[in-house]
C-alpha cells in the first residue's frame, strides 16, 4: 500500500498503522451473522458518522443489529488533523509520521478536501459501527471519549453518570441533559465500561449514533464490538422517548415559522439556511403543496425511516398519487451547510395491497435510484444519492413515485 502519514492510539496498534490496511477482513464475519458485505465501499445513508471516501475504510458491512437496529461496521484509517505540534486531538499517540506541509506565510496547510487523504492529517487504525436512530435526528451533535482524548474546556466529566474516565462534549440544555442521564445511565453506560480499548468515541449526529474502538478490531472481536453499538443505539432509541408527539400519518402538522419569507433569522445556521427555506417555499407553491414544520414532522413520526433530519417538509395531492403524501429533504446535520440534501416520499403505508417485503435500512429500487421502506403505518421511498445543491422535485417526485408502486405502496397505475 502506498506510504502515507500515519499514527496509532495504542502501541499494539502499531504495526496495523505502518501496512496502512488490516491484515484480515470482516467478511467471514458479516456471513455469519447474515449481514451484507460491501468491502471497501461507503454505506448508503451513514453520511454524518462515517467517512466519506471508500479510501479510507476496509472490510464494509450492514445488517440488523439486536432490538432492530440497522447498522454498518467497517474497518477504518481514522482521520485526525495534524499541525506544527502534531496531532490535533489530545491523549498519547505512536509511530508518528506525518508528510503536511508547513506554508512560508505561518499557516498549516491542510489542503482541499474534494479527494482522499487530501488533508494534513495521520491516520490511524480504528473499527468504526454507524447505528440508524431515527429517533435522535433532533439532537445536536454529540461525541464522547475517554477523557484523556477531550479537553476539560468545552467538555462535561461523565463521573456523575457512572462513566468515570469518560467526557462528553456537546451542547447541552435541560431536556437534553435528561436525555443524556436516561441513556448513558442504563445498558448505553455499561457497554461502555465494559469496552477494554484504550480509545474509544462515540458520536452522535444526523439520526444516527457511532461508536469507534483504537486497532481493527479481528473477526472474532466483532460480535462483542457490535453488541456494544446495539446497546448504544437502543438506549439513544429509549432515552429519545419524550422527544416524541405520535401523530397519525394522515395527520396535518403546523408551519415552519420561515413559511413566513418576512420572518427574521435569529442564529449563523439559520441564515445559512436562508436560501433552502426560500426554495422550500417556491416548491411548495409551484407544487401546490403546504409546507410543515420539519421539527413536528420528527416528533409526529419519530420512527420515519429516512436518513438524517428533515430540512423542509410538504404535505398534500403528488402528481401519480391518488391519496396525500409528503415531500421532505434531509440533511446530515442541523442544516445542509454542505449543500447535499436527501429526498424523499412518505405516504401511509397499504392496507389490504400486497407489499413487496422492505428490509430493515430500505429495499434498493435499482432503476428508480431509491430506497423503500415500511415502518408501522408509514412507507418510504429516499434517493439513494443525495442531491447537490438542489431539490429537484421535478425529477424526484415521479422517481419516488415508480419507486412506490414497484414496492407495492400504491397500486398499480
Amino acid at each position: 500500500m502506498t506510504a502515507r502519514s500515519r499514527a496509532a492510539f495504542a502501541p499494539e496498534d502499531v504495526a496495523d498503522a505502518r501496512r496502512g490496511e488490516p491484515a484480515t477482513d470482516l467478511s467471514g464475519w458479516a456471513s455469519g451473522a447474515g449481514w451484507e458485505y460491501l468491502g471497501q465501499q461507503v454505506p448508503s445513508g451513514f453520511a454524518s458518522v462515517v467517512p466519506m471516501w471508500a479510501e479510507h475504510l476496509f472490510s464494509c458491512a450492514r445488517g440488523v443489529l439486536a432490538g432492530d437496529v440497522f447498522a454498518a461496521v467497517m474497518h477504518q484509517l481514522y482521520e485526525v488533523a495534524v499541525s506544527t505540534d502534531g496531532p490535533e486531538m489530545d491523549g498519547a499517540f505512536h509511530d508518528v509520521r506525518s508528510g503536511g506541509t508547513w506554508k512560508w506565510l505561518g499557516t498549516w496547510d491542510n489542503g482541499p478536501r474534494d479527494e482522499p487523504f487530501a488533508r494534513d492529517a495521520v491516520w490511524v487504525p480504528a473499527t468504526r459501527g454507524a447505528a440508524r436512530v431515527p429517533q435522535a435526528a433532533l439532537l445536536p451533535r454529540l461525541c464522547l471519549r475517554r477523557s484523556d482524548r477531550l479537553p476539560s474546556s468545552g467538555s462535561r466529566d461523565l463521573a456523575d453518570l457512572g462513566l468515570e474516565g469518560f467526557r462528553l462534549a456537546g451542547e447541552t440544555d435541560p431536556v437534553l441533559d435528561e436525555i443524556i442521564a436516561t441513556w448513558l445511565g442504563g445498558e448505553a453506560g455499561a457497554a461502555l465500561r465494559a469496552l477494554p480499548h484504550p480509545f474509544v468515541e462515540v458520536v452522535v449526529a444526523g439520526g444516527h449514533v457511532a461508536l469507534v474502538r483504537n486497532g481493527y478490531a479481528a473477526p472474532d472481536e466483532a460480535d462483542a464490538f457490535a453488541a456494544g453499538l446495539a446497546a448504544l443505539a437502543r438506549g439513544l432509541r429509549d432515552a429519545c422517548a419524550p422527544l416524541a408527539v405520535p401523530a397519525p400519518v394522515g395527520s396535518a402538522l403546523p408551519p415552519p415559522a420561515w413559511a413566513d419569507p418576512a420572518w427574521t433569522a435569529p442564529g449563523l445556521l439559520d441564515v445559512l439556511s436562508g436560501a433552502w427555506w426560500g426554495a422550500y417555499r417556491e416548491a411548495a407553491a409551484e407544487l401546490g403543496l403546504t409546507l410543515e414544520d420539519p421539527d413536528a414532522f420528527h416528533r409526529a413520526f419519530p420512527d420515519q425511516p429516512v436518513p438524517g433530519r428533515a430540512q423542509g417538509v410538504l404535505r398534500g395531492r403528488v402528481d401519480g398519487l391518488a391519496t396525500e403524501a409528503r415531500l421532505a429533504w434531509f440533511a446530515d446535520g442541523v442544516a445542509p451547510v454542505d449543500g447535499w440534501v436527501r429526498a424523499a416520499l412518505l405516504l401511509p403505508a397499504p392496507a389490504g395491497v400486497p407489499v413487496a417485503a422492505t428490509r430493515r435500512g430500505g429495499s434498493l429500487v435499482e432503476e428508480t435510484g431509491m430506497w423503500g421502506e415500511v415502518v408501522g403505518d408509514l412507507a418510504a421511498c429516499w434517493t439513494v444519492r443525495r442531491l447537490p445543491g438542489t431539490l429537484d422535485a421535478a425529477g424526484v417526485v415521479p422517481a419516488a413515485v415508480a419507486a412506490a408502486r414497484r414496492l407495492g405502496f400504491v397500486p398499480p397505475a
